[in-house]
Protein backbone atom coordinates (compact mmCIF):
# COMPACT_ATOMS: atom_id res chain seq x y z
CA UNK A 1 0.00 0.00 0.00
CA UNK A 2 2.74 2.56 0.53
CA UNK A 3 4.33 1.55 -2.51
CA UNK A 4 1.27 2.39 -4.47
CA UNK A 5 0.60 5.68 -2.51
CA UNK A 6 4.60 6.75 -2.96
CA UNK A 7 4.28 5.81 -6.42
CA UNK A 8 1.47 8.44 -6.91
CA UNK A 9 3.14 10.92 -5.61
CA UNK A 10 2.90 11.15 -1.71
CA UNK A 11 4.61 11.27 1.45
CA UNK A 12 4.00 8.06 3.55
CA UNK A 13 4.45 6.92 6.76
CA UNK A 14 4.09 3.55 8.32
CA UNK A 15 3.16 1.53 11.32
CA UNK A 16 3.65 -2.43 11.27
CA UNK A 17 5.15 -5.19 13.58
CA UNK A 18 8.71 -4.92 12.31
CA UNK A 19 9.58 -1.33 11.24
CA UNK A 20 8.46 2.49 11.94
CA UNK A 21 8.84 4.85 8.84
CA UNK A 22 8.44 8.25 9.92
CA UNK A 23 8.91 9.78 6.26
CA UNK A 24 12.58 10.62 7.27
CA UNK A 25 13.90 7.08 8.83
CA UNK A 26 13.13 3.44 9.25
CA UNK A 27 13.03 2.57 12.83
CA UNK A 28 12.88 -1.69 14.01
CA UNK A 29 9.76 -2.06 15.73
CA UNK A 30 11.12 -5.54 17.38
CA UNK A 31 11.25 -4.74 21.03
CA UNK A 32 8.82 -2.06 21.26
CA UNK A 33 5.37 -2.37 22.42
CA UNK A 34 2.84 -0.30 20.32
CA UNK A 35 0.48 1.44 22.75
CA UNK A 36 -1.99 4.21 21.85
CA UNK A 37 0.83 6.98 23.39
CA UNK A 38 3.23 5.28 20.90
CA UNK A 39 1.32 5.44 17.45
CA UNK A 40 0.03 9.41 18.94
CA UNK A 41 4.02 10.09 19.07
CA UNK A 42 4.30 8.40 15.87
CA UNK A 43 1.83 10.36 14.35
CA UNK A 44 3.36 13.19 15.42
CA UNK A 45 6.75 12.64 13.94
CA UNK A 46 5.42 11.99 10.82
CA UNK A 47 3.20 15.08 10.78
CA UNK A 48 6.62 17.25 11.46
CA UNK A 49 8.18 15.81 8.47
CA UNK A 50 5.88 16.38 6.37
CA UNK A 51 4.38 12.73 5.33
CA UNK A 52 0.88 13.26 3.96
CA UNK A 53 -0.56 9.66 4.18
CA UNK A 54 0.28 6.55 6.88
CA UNK A 55 -0.31 3.05 6.41
CA UNK A 56 -0.92 1.46 10.10
CA UNK A 57 -0.72 -2.32 10.46
CA UNK A 58 -2.76 -3.14 13.48
CA UNK A 59 -3.42 -6.96 14.39
CA UNK A 60 -6.82 -8.33 16.21
CA UNK A 61 -5.21 -7.92 19.75
CA UNK A 62 -4.64 -4.66 19.16
CA UNK A 63 -8.10 -3.65 18.10
CA UNK A 64 -9.31 -5.67 21.00
CA UNK A 65 -6.99 -3.73 23.04
CA UNK A 66 -8.59 -0.45 21.79
CA UNK A 67 -5.13 0.27 19.80
CA UNK A 68 -6.65 2.67 17.62
CA UNK A 69 -8.63 4.84 20.30
CA UNK A 70 -9.37 9.01 19.56
CA UNK A 71 -8.30 7.67 15.75
CA UNK A 72 -10.09 8.13 12.47
CA UNK A 73 -9.28 5.89 9.00
CA UNK A 74 -9.87 6.52 6.06
CA UNK A 75 -9.73 3.51 4.51
CA UNK A 76 -9.62 -0.10 5.67
CA UNK A 77 -8.87 -3.58 4.43
CA UNK A 78 -9.23 -6.44 6.48
CA UNK A 79 -7.35 -9.15 4.63
CA UNK A 80 -7.81 -12.26 5.94
CA UNK A 81 -9.84 -13.84 9.12
CA UNK A 82 -8.58 -17.42 9.89
CA UNK A 83 -7.84 -19.17 12.49
CA UNK A 84 -4.15 -17.58 13.56
CA UNK A 85 -5.50 -16.14 16.59
CA UNK A 86 -8.83 -17.79 17.51
CA UNK A 87 -6.90 -19.64 20.74
CA UNK A 88 -5.93 -15.89 22.42
CA UNK A 89 -9.93 -14.65 21.62
CA UNK A 90 -12.11 -17.85 22.29
CA UNK A 91 -13.80 -18.83 19.25
CA UNK A 92 -13.77 -17.35 15.68
CA UNK A 93 -16.87 -15.35 16.01
CA UNK A 94 -15.01 -13.52 18.88
CA UNK A 95 -11.81 -13.26 16.76
CA UNK A 96 -14.58 -11.76 13.47
CA UNK A 97 -15.87 -9.80 16.11
CA UNK A 98 -12.53 -8.53 17.21
CA UNK A 99 -10.83 -7.57 13.55
CA UNK A 100 -14.53 -5.98 12.71
CA UNK A 101 -13.89 -3.26 15.15
CA UNK A 102 -11.08 -1.60 13.03
CA UNK A 103 -14.80 -0.21 10.91
CA UNK A 104 -15.57 1.82 14.33
CA UNK A 105 -12.61 4.13 13.24
CA UNK A 106 -14.06 4.10 9.65
CA UNK A 107 -15.11 7.66 8.59
CA UNK A 108 -18.17 8.31 7.38
CA UNK A 109 -17.34 8.83 3.99
CA UNK A 110 -14.34 6.22 4.22
CA UNK A 111 -13.73 2.81 2.28
CA UNK A 112 -13.34 -0.72 3.31
CA UNK A 113 -12.15 -3.04 1.74
CA UNK A 114 -12.60 -6.92 2.00
CA UNK A 115 -11.15 -10.07 0.62
CA UNK A 116 -13.96 -11.47 -1.32
CA UNK A 117 -12.25 -15.35 -0.48
CA UNK A 118 -12.69 -15.13 2.91
CA UNK A 119 -15.85 -16.03 4.17
CA UNK A 120 -16.14 -14.12 7.37
CA UNK A 121 -15.11 -11.26 6.13
CA UNK A 122 -17.67 -10.94 3.41
CA UNK A 123 -19.94 -11.58 6.55
CA UNK A 124 -18.50 -7.74 7.22
CA UNK A 125 -20.00 -6.79 4.02
CA UNK A 126 -23.98 -6.93 4.80
CA UNK A 127 -23.17 -4.79 8.08
CA UNK A 128 -21.09 -2.08 6.42
CA UNK A 129 -23.09 1.59 5.82
CA UNK A 130 -20.08 3.08 4.23
CA UNK A 131 -18.42 2.31 0.44
CA UNK A 132 -16.87 -1.24 0.30
CA UNK A 133 -14.75 -2.60 -3.15
CA UNK A 134 -13.95 -6.13 -2.86
CA UNK A 135 -10.88 -8.21 -4.21
CA UNK A 136 -9.97 -11.34 -5.07
CA UNK A 137 -8.71 -14.78 -7.06
CA UNK A 138 -11.92 -17.15 -6.91
CA UNK A 139 -14.68 -15.78 -5.69
CA UNK A 140 -16.89 -12.84 -7.81
CA UNK A 141 -14.98 -9.19 -6.94
CA UNK A 142 -14.67 -6.19 -8.15
CA UNK A 143 -11.02 -6.36 -8.21
CA UNK A 144 -9.13 -9.83 -9.14
CA UNK A 145 -5.93 -11.22 -10.63
CA UNK A 146 -5.36 -13.81 -13.35
CA UNK A 147 -2.03 -15.63 -13.12
CA UNK A 148 0.37 -15.85 -16.01
CA UNK A 149 3.26 -17.07 -14.95
CA UNK A 150 4.86 -18.16 -11.36
CA UNK A 151 9.05 -19.11 -10.95
CA UNK A 152 10.45 -19.58 -7.79
CA UNK A 153 11.89 -16.09 -7.93
CA UNK A 154 9.15 -13.85 -9.80
CA UNK A 155 5.18 -14.03 -11.38
CA UNK A 156 3.46 -12.58 -13.53
CA UNK A 157 -0.25 -11.94 -13.68
CA UNK A 158 -2.98 -9.54 -14.75
CA UNK A 159 -4.61 -7.02 -12.70
CA UNK A 160 -8.50 -6.20 -13.72
CA UNK A 161 -10.65 -3.80 -11.73
CA UNK A 162 -14.09 -3.40 -13.50
CA UNK A 163 -12.89 -3.12 -17.65
CA UNK A 164 -8.90 -1.82 -16.87
CA UNK A 165 -6.15 -4.24 -17.22
CA UNK A 166 -2.63 -3.68 -16.38
CA UNK A 167 0.31 -6.20 -16.33
CA UNK A 168 2.53 -6.57 -13.28
CA UNK A 169 5.85 -8.57 -12.38
CA UNK A 170 6.94 -8.89 -8.84
CA UNK A 171 9.66 -10.73 -7.37
CA UNK A 172 7.27 -12.03 -4.64
CA UNK A 173 5.78 -15.08 -5.15
CA UNK A 174 2.60 -16.83 -4.22
CA UNK A 175 -1.24 -16.95 -3.88
CA UNK A 176 -1.16 -15.13 -0.53
CA UNK A 177 1.20 -12.07 -2.35
CA UNK A 178 -1.27 -12.19 -5.44
CA UNK A 179 -3.98 -11.53 -2.82
CA UNK A 180 -1.65 -8.55 -0.89
CA UNK A 181 -1.66 -6.92 -4.11
CA UNK A 182 -5.11 -6.73 -4.91
CA UNK A 183 -6.18 -5.37 -1.58
CA UNK A 184 -3.28 -2.46 -2.35
CA UNK A 185 -4.51 -2.09 -5.64
CA UNK A 186 -8.12 -1.79 -3.81
CA UNK A 187 -7.22 1.09 -1.22
CA UNK A 188 -4.96 2.74 -4.17
CA UNK A 189 -7.84 2.71 -6.64
CA UNK A 190 -10.03 4.22 -3.54
CA UNK A 191 -7.35 7.18 -3.03
CA UNK A 192 -7.93 7.52 -6.69
CA UNK A 193 -4.64 6.54 -7.67
CA UNK A 194 -5.01 5.13 -11.75
CA UNK A 195 -4.22 1.17 -12.46
CA UNK A 196 -0.75 1.84 -14.60
CA UNK A 197 0.48 3.59 -11.20
CA UNK A 198 -1.05 1.15 -9.12
CA UNK A 199 1.04 -1.47 -11.13
CA UNK A 200 4.27 -0.19 -11.04
CA UNK A 201 4.11 0.78 -7.03
CA UNK A 202 3.40 -3.15 -6.55
CA UNK A 203 6.49 -3.83 -8.80
CA UNK A 204 8.64 -1.52 -6.72
CA UNK A 205 8.31 -3.79 -3.81
CA UNK A 206 11.21 -6.46 -3.80
CA UNK A 207 11.20 -7.72 -0.67
CA UNK A 208 9.25 -7.50 2.52
CA UNK A 209 11.59 -8.35 5.54
CA UNK A 210 10.48 -11.62 7.58
CA UNK A 211 8.01 -12.63 5.10
CA UNK A 212 8.42 -14.72 1.63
Amino acid sequence: VAAVLEQAGHHVGTIDSLTCCDGHECHSMADVELTQTAIARYLGQMLANGVTHVVVEVSSRGLSESLLAGIVLDGVCITHIGRDHVDWHGSLENYRQAKRRILDHLHADGVAILNADCQPSMRTLAELNQPALTFGLKQPCEISAELVERYINEQTFVLTAGDESAGVRTAMIGDHHLSNCLAATALGLAYGVELPTIARGLEAVEVLPGRL
